[in-house]
C-alpha cells in the first residue's frame, strides 16, 4: 500500500519498505538481508551526487522484521526524486563484482560489532538465548554468500514493496505497484521451533554447537545484560522502561550512578516482533568486574521495590515528556515515520494519553524480574 502523510513543514521524506528481513533468512542466509540492503543502495551511486546537491539525505537500513530504504529533504527535491529513487530500488540485480566487494565492507562491520563490549555481549546473548543471528548475521555465512544467493533474496523478498510511505505536500502515486506483506517463509522448515514463541532456544537444540558464539578479548571491565519476553503489554512496558531508566534522573540512574558509583551509564532495548510477535526486552551496562554482583544486586533492589523507588511524580515527568515527543515528531513526521509502518502493539503513542501510573508499577513488577548474563560467565567459561 501506498500511505500519504501530509507535511507540516517544507520538508519531506519517502520511505520503500520491504517486511520480512531476517525473520526470512534460513540456515546459510543468516546476514544476508543486510547484505542485501548495501547491495540495492549500489544502484543509487550515479545520482548521489545530484542527491547531494539538493540537499537530499538518504540511507538504508535493516532491522530483525524489515528493511528500509528512505530519503528526506526539502518537498520540492523529495517529489522529484521519487519516482527515481522507487525504481532504483525495486529494478537492482545482484552482480559478483558488487557482491565480493561488498562482502568485505560487511565482514568489517561485523568486527566492529563484536568488538564493542556492550554490542558484542548483546548479539552473543541474543545467539545463546534465542537462536537469533539479528541483522548482522553469521560471519561463516557471510563469507560463503554466493551471487545465487543473493539473487534468490532479491526476487523473493526485495521486488515488491511491503509499504511506501510519501511525507510530502503532494500526494505520491504508482499505477499498477504490486505489495506483499512477505511472510516468513522459512517458519516451517524450522524444526526446532518453540511452538508458542517460534524462536529457538539453546536448551531445546539437539545439537548447541549449531549456535555459532563470537569471541572477544577479555575487557577488564563486565558487561551486564538483564534480559526477559515480553509477550504482552509491549508499549507499556516500552513507556515504564523510560520510567525506570531514561536519564539522569531516572531512579535507575540515580541508585546505581549517583548514589552507589557503580556505572557510567545504563540503557535498555527492545527488539520486537519476534517470532508470534513478542519482544525482547535488554536492559545493559558496564562496571568493573569486582562491581558485578553488587550492580545486579542494586538493579534488583530498585525493580523489586517499585513503591519505593518509582514515583507518581517521576511517571508524570516521563508522560509529558513524551507527549512533547509526540508532538514534535508529528512536526518532524518526514524524518521519522516509525509508527506508519510498526504495529500499534509496539506503539507507546497509542497508550500515551491511557496508560496510568498503576500499569506501570503491574508491567515493572511483571516483566522486570529479568535473567542475568555477564559476559565473562556466559561466554569466557565456555
Amino acid at each position: 500500500m501506498i500511505k500519504n502523510i501530509k507535511s507540516k513543514t517544507g520538508l519531506g521524506g519517502f520511505y520503500i519498505v520491504f517486511n520480512g528481513s531476517v525473520k526470512n533468512e534460513k540456515p546459510g542466509w543468516y546476514g544476508l538481508s543486510h547484505l542485501m540492503e548495501h547491495l540495492v543502495c549500489k544502484q543509487l551511486d550515479d545520482i548521489m551526487d545530484d542527491m547531494q546537491r539538493y540537499g537530499i539525505s538518504w540511507n538504508a537500513y535493516t532491522a530483525y522484521d524489515k528493511i528500509v530504504f528512505h530519503m528526506t529533504g526539502l518537498n520540492e527535491h523529495v517529489n522529484e526524486f521519487r519516482d527515481t529513487f522507487l525504481d532504483r530500488v525495486l529494478s537492482y540485480t545482484p552482480t559478483k563484482e558488487h557482491l565480493e566487494h561488498e562482502k568485505k565492507i560487511i565482514l568489517e562491520e561485523y568486527k566492529d560489532s563484536f568488538n564493542d563490549q556492550i554490542s558484542s555481549h548483546y548479539l552473543n546473548l541474543l545467539r545463546k538465548k534465542y537462536g537469533i543471528y539479528s541483522a548482522i548475521g553469521l560471519r561463516r555465512d557471510i563469507e560463503n554468500f554466493k551471487i545465487e544467493d543473493c539473487l534468490a533474496y532479491s526476487y523473493m523478498f526485495l521486488k515488491k514493496p511491503s509499504i511506501i510511505v510519501s511525507v510530502s505536500d503532494k500526494d505520491f502515486e504508482r499505477k499498477g505497484l504490486q505489495f506483499d506483506s512477505y511472510e516468513t517463509e522459512y517458519s516451517k522448515l524450522e524444526e526446532l521451533t518453540n511452538p508458542q514463541l517460534n524462536y529457538v532456544k539453546l536448551d531445546e537444540q539437539e545439537d548447541p554447537n549449531k549456535i555459532s558464539i563470537e569471541s572477544i578479548i577479555k575487557y577488564p571491565k563486565e558487561t551486564i545484560i538483564g534480559y526477559n519476553v515480553i509477550e504482552e503489554d509491549n508499549n507499556i512496558i516500552e513507556f515504564a522502561s523510560e520510567v525506570l531508566i531514561s536519564g539522569l534522573n531516572s531512579p535507575l540512574y540515580k541508585e546505581l550512578r549517583e548514589k552507589r558509583g557503580l556505572i557510567y551509564s545504563i540503557g535498555y532495548y527492545m527488539m520486537d516482533n519476534v517470532g508470534d510477535g513478542s519482544s525482547i526486552l535488554m536492559l545493559y551496562t558496564t562496571t568493573d568486574k569486582k562491581n558485578k554482583s553488587a550492580v545486579i544486586s542494586s538493579i534488583q533492589e530498585v525493580v523489586e521495590n517499585v513503591d519505593k523507588y518509582v514515583t507518581k511524580e517521576r511517571f508524570d515527568v516521563v508522560k509529558d515528556s513524551i507527549k512533547t515527543k509526540i508532538k514534535k515528531a508529528a512536526i518532524l513526521i518526514h524524518d521519522n515515520i516509525d509508527d506508519e509502518i510498526i504495529d500499534e502493539k509496539y506503539q507507546v503513542s497509542k497508550i500515551i494519553d491511557t496508560v496510568t501510573f498503576e500499569d506501570v508499577k503491574r508491567v515493572l513488577n511483571k516483566y522486570y524480574k529479568l535473567n542475568y548474563s555477564t559476559y565473562s560467565e556466559e561466554f569466557l567459561n565456555d
